[in-house]
């Protein structure tokens, strides 16, 4: 946290890079019984996202990235930049742990609790385990 002050900047574009390879916006493309479940909760998250934050997203099938808007990726940085040094190392964290910045943002925004995001980030996980078993 002591380096935050200095690295602010940096911190910002990570969480760009973050959305632009979101996983709420890869969904899966061979199963329609996991992409219905993934859209039923990441779409209201991506709306979201882009109502509070002006960080619209565009999903994809798949797992190859399309480019996002560069103005959502604007409005993510400066929304980084908004934050004190502790949320802003906790946004990061998130990001991470997640795998995804809208996640990280709706805990940070109390929109969802990390308990929550930890779940909808393991959908296709517990999908996978449902359907093959555990490993």
């Amino acid at each position: 946290i002591d380096r935050v002050p200095e690295t602010r900047y940096e911190m910002a574009d990570e969480l760009a890079r973050y959305c632009e390879t979101d996983l709420v916006c890869h969904i899966a493309e061979d199963s329609e019984e996991l992409a219905e479940l993934e859209e039923a909760h990441w779409a209201p998250l991506r709306a979201w996202a882009g109502q509070a934050l002006d960080v619209i997203l565009v999903p994809v099938e798949g797992i190859i990235a399309s480019p996002q808007p560069d103005a959502s990726l604007e409005a993510a940085r400066t929304y980084a930049l908004g934050l004190d040094d502790f949320a802003l190392t906790g946004l990061l964290y998130g990001c991470g742990l997640f795998g995804s910045a809208v996640l990280a943002m709706a805990v940070v925004e109390g929109e969802l609790t990390a308990t929550d995001a930890f779940e909808v980030a393991r959908i296709d996980e517990a999908w996978q385990a449902q359907q093959w078993g555990e490993d």
